[in-house]
């Protein structure tokens, strides 16, 4: 058997991990209005930004 020289190529898949945030989840973060059944909890679901804005939320009420 004779070995290819060819380097194999790998892929990456894309996760649905780390999602940019919506321009209006980021205006109800800001505002501090944004309620665990708001459309706009869901749409941001997977952000860094609402990860932090969660945890100093309920780092603040606890």
């Amino acid at each position: 058997m004779a070995k290819s020289d060819a380097p194999e190529q790998k892929t990456v898949s894309k996760s649905a991990y780390r999602q940019p945030v919506t321009p209006e989840g980021l205006k109800a973060i800001e505002a501090g209005t944004l309620t665990w059944l708001d459309d706009e909890m869901y749409n941001n679901l997977n952000t860094g930004v609402l990860e932090q804005y969660l945890e100093e939320k309920n780092l603040e009420e606890s």
